[in-house]
């Protein structure tokens, strides 16, 4: 624009001062910036980008191979793209280091019509979560400098990158619910699938309910006994609010978090048990998704951004229903590698709301960093609400206090509540979940 304007006034001088030299070279500037600017338009239109992963999901410590296609489709030849290819920033930055980048994401190419030109890097994936790569970024213009085009493909790709998961060797749920067969603590109603012994007939036992057979010999009616069905498996409870870490600071103790959660996933679908997963965390699949979802709308409708902005806030929750089977492992899996820190309500606010989501027929694992008030007032709802409530606290900073040390005023007011608490310092803690008992 300033060539455009300088252009303008110079020509205008020109024709004041009578100046035909000036004017002469003013035209044929003039001539030069428009077709600089049309041929720079052209060429960024003529321009597709793709990228193609080797996976979209990975394990802890796997390589990823990320190529990118940059082709022109116009019948001109382009004198120079510069080309950026944009990655997750915090996790290359953060520490300890979550990914690791190797090869060009940037270059300077000359463009033939038709020509096609490829960038290889490969992206090696240290923690779990969800990595995005893009957009890319293209810019072109005239071999003189004086017009330059920008664009950006948009289109994002992410990699899931799936949480450690620890066998679980021993489990001592006591208070509780074990993994595996255990005696019968809860009786809910009988299961006819679950033949026990036979009794004598009483006054009110069903005819279909009658073991003929038995009558026969005894000569007396005779009643078939089950055994009644009882709680299984449990639902994990997750508080992963960006306050109870530091503000988002101790990341080493947030994936122990959801390494542990991950673990005791694995121990009861293993064991053919239900299990779920409703956790106070932010998705970052979603997140990113509804970004773009607003940048093409700010892109495409330029208004927008001049209009107020909606302020919408993101269900910061991932819930995965309780059942048995089906792939529940991998479908659990996945959503603890897309957690992210939540900001917005605290526990005993939050499990208020997300409680319906608990069946009554399972345990309720609550896992968590720090006692704070918050929740230890969400366990107790809990407990009041009649659920089989117990405690993995994850903290590698606390130390075992032995049984004469006075307990700290969190955990004694956690051991006031009547909940198990097992507490996981470290990944070798996980082995053995259940046996260091703290109340």
């Amino acid at each position: 624009m300033k060539w455009i304007v300088g252009t303008l006034i110079l020509l205008l001088i020109g024709f004041v001062l009578q100046l035909s030299l000036l004017v002469y070279s003013m035209y044929v500037l003039g001539g030069i910036l428009f077709v600089t600017r049309t041929l720079s338009a052209i060429w960024i239109k003529g321009l597709q980008c793709s990228r193609h992963m080797g996976q979209t999901e990975a394990e802890i410590g796997d390589t990823v191979k990320i190529s990118i296609k940059l082709k022109n489709i116009h019948p001109f030849t382009i004198p120079w793209v510069l080309f950026e290819e944009e990655g997750p920033k915090d996790d290359l930055t953060s520490t300890p280091v979550k990914l690791q980048l190797k090869g060009p994401r940037l270059g300077i190419e000359r463009f033939k019509s038709g020509a096609i030109k490829f960038w290889t890097y490969e992206a090696t994936m240290k923690a779990r979560g969800y990595y995005v790569f893009g957009p890319a970024q293209v810019e072109t213009g005239d071999v003189f400098g004086l017009h330059r085009k920008h664009r950006t493909f948009g289109k994002r790709d992410g990699v899931l990158v799936l949480p450690k998961v620890l066998p679980i060797l021993r489990n001592e749920w006591a208070s509780n619910r074990a993994l595996g067969e255990t005696r019968i603590t809860h009786r809910l109603f009988e299961d006819p699938a679950r033949f026990s012994g036979i009794r004598p007939y009483q006054a009110g036992d069903p005819l279909n309910r009658i073991h003929w057979r038995a009558t026969a010999r005894a000569g007396e009616l005779q009643t078939r006994m089950f055994d009644p069905s009882c709680i299984q498996g449990a639902t994990l409870v997750v508080d992963f609010h960006a306050s109870s870490f530091g503000g988002g600071k101790d990341h080493a103790e947030a994936e122990l978090l959801v390494t542990t959660t991950a673990s005791l996933a694995h121990a009861f679908d293993e064991a053919g048990e239900q299990i779920g997963l409703v956790a106070l965390a932010g998705n970052k699949a979603e997140r990113i998704q509804q970004e773009d979802r607003e940048a093409l709308k700010r892109l495409y409708r330029p208004w927008f951004s001049s209009q107020p902005r909606e302020k919408r806030q993101l269900e910061q929750s991932i819930i995965v229903p309780t059942r048995k089977g089906g792939g529940q492992l991998q479908v659990i899996k996945e959503a603890l590698a897309k957690m992210e820190f939540a900001s917005d309500a605290l526990f005993d606010e939050w499990i208020i709301e997300y409680k319906n989501w608990l069946p009554r027929d399972a345990s309720v694992i609550v896992l968590a960093h720090e006692l704070t008030s918050s929740l230890i007032q969400g366990i107790v709802t809990l407990k009041a609400s009649g659920y089989r409530v117990s405690m993995v606290q994850v903290n590698w900073q606390s130390e075992l206090k032995p049984d004469w040390a006075a307990p700290t005023e969190e955990r004694a007011e956690l051991a006031a509540t009547g909940v198990p608490c097992f507490h996981v310092r470290q990944e070798e803690d996980i082995a053995w979940l259940g046996s260091n008992l703290l109340i």
